[in-house]
C-alpha cells in the first residue's frame, strides 16, 4: 500500500543551532520491543490478521488473487496456528522482512495491504517462537525465529529441494487456554476475505447482501422494532475490516443529513487500498481528513444504492404490495430516508380499514350541511386482536415483517388461542353475516388498499385450550404425562409447571429425565437450582447440555425411573462433567485448587513503629530466607502463588464459575493441593486444620512460627 504523504513547509527564525531526529542505536532492543509488542492491544488478532493478510497479498501478487490462503487454526489437540500461501515465496535475501523492522517490499503499491515492515514480526507480540517455511527458487528452507532475554534471533534451520513449488507457511505454536480465543477472532476476521480462506471452520458469511459500495445488515430489516439496535459499521479495505467510530465524524454526517439515519443501520463499506488511512496497529482507522471525507463519501453512496434499490421495488410490477409497505416503511420510520411523494402511501405504519368515498347526492351532515365524501367502513367482518389476556376491536394492521391475519372460521373465544401475537388480527364475521361473506368482503379491502401478499390463514390452525367460566385458562399441563424442562427455570415463588412444556415424542435411550410429582422432583435435592447451575456451568465452558425431560407419577398412576427410557438426571451429571475435562479445563481445575489451598489474608505487623503489610510475596520470601526453597511449606507456598496467578489469565466469567465446577466434578482423585496441604499439616501437628498459620509468617507471631517448624525437623530428623 503506498502510504499518504503530507507536504510541510517549516519558516524558522533566529537559529543557533539544529540537530536532526533519528532513533537510539543504544535503546535498538527497547525500541524493536515497543514495535512488536506494545502496539497491539488483540495480540491474537495480530497475529491472524497480519500474517493472513499477507499471505492475501502474496497471491495477488502473483496473480492469483482467485486461489484462497490456507488457515489452520489451533485446537485443543494440536495448539499450532498454520497460515500457508502459494505465493512466489521468499528468497533469503528476501528474509530481511522478517528480520529488520519497517522493512517492506510493499510501499510502491496499491495491490496490497501491508506497508508498515511490522506485520512480519507479530508473532514476537503474541510468543517467543514461530517459524517461517519458504518455498522459492526450487528450495524449500524451514526458518526458525527465537525471542530470547537479550535480543532476537533468525535461523535459517534447514533446506531441502522443492521442485516447482512456492509460497510461504508460518507456524504459531498457541497456549491452550487461547485456542478459544484463535477461533473466535477468527469468524470476525475471515469472511471479509475473497476469496474466503480454506479454514477448519465454518465461516458465516458477511451479514448483508454485498453490494458496490458495501452491505447493510438485513436481519430485521423491515421491523420498525428492530431498526434502532444501535450503528454498527465496518469498513473492508483489501480483506481487512476496520471498525468505524461513525462519533468521529458527526459534523460531517450531519452536514450531509446521513448522522440520523446512520443511527439505525449497521453494515459496512467496501474501499480500494489506499482509500482509506489506518493506524500502525491496523487496529482501527486514522481519521484524517482524507479518511473522513473518503467514509462519508463511501456512506452517501451506499445509502443512494439502496434508496435507488428500494425505489426500483416500489415500481416493480412483480413484487407484492405488501413487501413494497415493508421496504418502504423501514426506509422512512427507521432510516428516516425521505420517499418521493409518489411513494408516500407505502411507507405508512398502519393500514386503516377505512376509506373515503363520494357521498351520494343529498347526502347531509348532522348540522344540515351536504357532504361531498364520506368514510366507509367494513360491514360483513371486523377485525380482533389479542391485549394482553384479552380481545379487543381494532381499525387498522401494523406494517410488519410480524404482522398475520387468520380468518375465524372457529367460532371458539379467541381468548383461548394461546399463539395469538400481538401483531396477529383476526377476520371475524359480524353479526348476522356469514364467513364466507366476511372473507369475500376482506379480500376486496385489501385489493382496495394495496395490501396484497399480507400473510393470511384460518384461524384453526392454531391450537385451542378452553377457558373457564371465571375467564381464567386451565392448566393444559393435568392432562399430560410428558414434557420438557425450558430454557429458564425457578425454584419458587411461582408455579412449578411454569418450569415445564408439554412434548410429544417417542423416548429414546440417550434421553436424560427426571420424575415428577405435581411438578416437583423427589430425589431429596433442590432439583431446579441445580440444573440452573448445571446449564450455567455448560454455557460458560462451552460444553453441550442435553433437554431434560419430565415423567409425571400422580397416585392412580404412578411412574418410577425404571419405568423411563433413558438416564436420570442426577446419575447422568455424576460423571458428565468429570468425562468433560479437557487439558484446558484441567488446568484451570488445577489452578483454581492451588490458588484456594490458603487463604488470601495476610496479617498486618510492626517493625518497631512502623505498620508494614503481609502480602503474599512476602510470605513466599520469608519462607524461602528461613526455610529453604526445597521446603515442604516453601513449594506449597509457592504453588500456592503460581495457582493464583495462573487462575487470573482464566477469563473472568469461567474464573468465577470455576468453585461451582469443581463441586460438580466429585472426582475420586483428591486434588493434589489438599494433598500437599495434608502432607504440611501432617508434618507439622499445631498446624492442623487451619492454613491461618501459614499466613501469620508474615505477621507478629512469624518467627514463633518458623521456630516450631525448624524445631519439628530437628525432632524428625528431616533435612531439606
Amino acid at each position: 500500500m503506498i502510504p499518504t504523504q503530507q507536504d510541510r513547509q517549516v519558516v524558522s527564525q533566529g537559529l543557533q543551532g539544529s540537530r536532526a531526529f533519528g532513533i537510539s542505536r543504544r535503546n535498538e532492543t527497547f525500541i524493536k520491543m515497543i514495535l512488536r509488542d506494545k502496539i497491539y492491544k488483540d495480540k491474537v488478532l495480530a497475529v491472524l490478521r497480519e500474517y493472513s493478510t499477507n499471505a492475501w497479498d502474496a497471491h495477488r501478487m502473483a496473480s492469483q488473487a482467485d486461489v484462497p490462503i490456507e488457515v489452520t487454526l489451533p485446537t485443543l489437540l494440536d495448539p499450532v496456528l498454520v497460515i500457508r500461501d502459494f505465493g512466489p515465496g521468499l528468497s533469503p535475501d528476501d528474509m530481511v522482512v522478517f528480520t529488520e523492522y519497517g522493512e517492506s517490499t510493499k510501499r510502491d503499491t496499491n495491490d496490497a495491504t501491508g506497508m508498515l515492515g511490522l506485520g512480519c514480526k507479530s508473532g514476537f507480540a503474541y510468543g517467543d517462537q514461530f517459524t517461517v517455511t519458504s518455498w522459492h527458487g526450487g528450495m524449500k528452507r524451514v526458518y526458525n525465529a527465537t525471542l530470547t532475554d537479550d535480543d532476537d534471533d533468525f535461523s535459517l534451520m534447514g533446506e531441502v529441494p522443492c521442485g516447482d513449488e512456492t509460497g510461504v507457511e508460518i507456524k504459531i505454536p498457541v497456549r491452550p487456554e487461547d485456542v478459544w480465543q484463535f477461533e473466535n477472532r477468527a469468524h470476525g476476521l475471515f469472511p471479509y476475505f475473497e476469496p474466503l480462506p480454506q479454514i477448519n471452520i465454518d465461516l458465516m458469511p458477511i451479514p448483508g447482501t454485498r453490494r458496490t459500495h458495501g452491505f447493510i445488515e438485513e436481519k430485521g430489516l423491515y421491523d420498525r422494532r428492530d431498526g434502532g439496535r444501535g450503528a454498527r459499521w465496518v469498513a473492508v479495505m483489501g480483506c481487512i475490516p476496520y471498525e468505524i467510530n461513525i462519533g468521529q465524524m458527526v459534523r460531517e454526517l450531519e452536514h450531509e443529513g446521513l448522522w440520523e439515519t446512520l443511527q439505525n443501520m449497521s453494515g459496512g463499506l467496501f474501499f480500494k487500498i489506499g482509500d482509506v488511512s489506518f493506524t500502525v496497529s491496523r487496529e482501527e482507522l486514522e481519521y484524517t481528513e482524507q479518511t473522513k471525507t473518503a467514509l462519508v463519501t463511501k456512506f452517501k453512496a451506499l445509502i443512494e444504492e439502496f434508496t435507488e434499490e428500494v425505489l426500483a421495488a416500489l415500481d416493480s410490477a412483480t413484487m407484492k404490495p405488501w413487501d413494497k409497505r415493508l421496504k418502504a416503511n423501514f426506509m422512512r420510520g427507521s432510516l428516516r430516508l425521505p420517499i418521493p411523494a409518489k411513494y408516500a402511501h407505502w411507507g405508512r405504519e398502519k393500514v386503516h380499514f377505512s376509506k373515503e368515498v363520494p357521498a351520494p347526492k343529498g347526502s347531509k351532515d348532522e348540522q344540515g350541511n351536504l357532504l361531498k365524501t364520506i368514510t366507509v367502513k367494513p360491514v360483513r367482518f371486523h377485525l380482533a386482536c389479542r391485549d394482553h389476556s384479552d380481545t379487543k376491536v381494532t381499525s387498522a394492521i401494523r406494517v410488519s415483517v410480524t404482522t398475520k391475519v387468520y380468518v375465524q372460521d372457529d367460532t371458539r373465544s379467541l381468548s383461548g388461542f394461546r399463539d395469538l401475537g400481538s401483531d396477529h388480527v383476526v377476520v371475524c364475521p359480524s353479526k348476522g353475516h356469514k364467513l364466507d361473506a366476511a372473507r369475500a368482503e376482506f379480500d376486496q379491502w385489501v385489493a382496495d388498499l394495496d395490501i396484497g401478499g399480507i400473510t393470511v390463514e384460518n384461524l384453526s390452525c392454531l391450537d385451542w385450550t378452553p377457558t373457564r367460566r371465571n375467564g381464567k385458562m386451565p392448566n393444559r399441563k393435568h392432562n399430560v404425562r410428558s414434557f420438557r424442562l425450558r430454557e429458564r427455570v425457578h425454584s419458587g415463588g411461582r408455579t412449578l409447571s411454569e418450569n415445564w412444556e408439554i412434548v410429544r415424542r417417542e423416548p429414546t435411550d440417550e434421553d436424560v429425565f427426571v420424575v415428577i410429582s405435581y411438578f416437583k422432583v423427589d430425589d431429596g435435592t433442590s432439583f431446579y437450582d441445580r440444573v440452573r447451575t448445571d446449564r450455567h456451568l455448560a454455557k460458560t465452558f462451552g460444553l453441550p447440555f442435553p433437554e431434560v425431560y419430565g415423567y409425571k407419577s400422580t397416585e392412580k398412576k404412578p411412574v418410577t425411573a425404571a419405568d423411563c427410557q433413558g438416564t436420570e438426571y442426577h446419575e447422568w451429571r455424576k460423571d458428565y462433567f468429570r468425562k468433560c475435562l479437557n487439558s484446558t479445563l484441567f488446568a484451570q481445575v488445577a489452578a483454581y485448587h492451588w490458588a484456594t489451598v490458603l487463604n488470601n489474608y495476610y496479617p498486618c505487623w510492626y517493625d518497631g513503629n512502623k505498620r508494614r503489610s503481609g502480602t503474599l510475596d512476602g510470605l513466599l520470601l520469608k519462607c524461602r530466607e528461613t526455610l529453604g526453597d526445597k521446603h515442604p511449606i516453601t513449594r506449597l507456598v509457592s504453588q500456592h502463588r503460581q495457582g493464583l496467578k495462573d487462575l487470573a489469565k482464566v477469563p473472568r466469567a469461567r474464573r468465577e464459575a470455576l468453585g461451582d465446577l469443581v463441586k460438580a466434578i466429585k472426582s475420586r482423585r483428591r486434588p493434589s493441593a489438599s494433598i500437599a496441604l495434608e502432607q504440611v499439616t501432617a508434618m507439622y501437628p499445631l498446624l492442623e486444620g487451619t492454613d491461618t498459620a501459614l499466613n501469620e509468617l508474615v505477621g507478629r507471631k512469624g518467627d514463633m512460627w518458623i521456630d516450631y517448624i525448624k524445631m519439628a525437623d530437628k525432632v524428625a530428623g528431616r533435612a531439606f
